[in-house]
């Protein structure tokens, strides 16, 4: 039972954005690094970088903070939905 709920707490992780640092950019992908390491979240390369405007682009800076999702909650699916200035 205590596995099951480990496993399911683990799962829910994913299933919310979460905030990060920008590391490096460079062609449209982005390395990022989780703002707080209390919950054990991974530092992701090579991330894309969705705008959510048609045909929106911007090259965040190092140090800009992003919100990263993951695609039906699959850790093996993140992407950065939204960054936060500097540009």
């Amino acid at each position: 039972l205590k596995a099951f709920f480990a496993q399911r707490n683990r799962s829910n992780l994913f299933a919310r954005s979460w905030e990060y640092r920008v590391r490096r950019y460079a062609g449209g992908f982005v390395d990022v690094a989780p703002v707080s390491k209390r919950y054990g979240l991974p530092a992701v390369n090579s991330l894309p970088l969705y705008s959510g405007v048609p045909g929106g682009f911007g090259e965040p800076k190092v140090g800009s903070s992003v919100l990263v999702s993951f695609v039906n909650g699959e850790p093996s699916r993140p992407f950065v939905a939204c960054v936060e200035g500097p540009w």
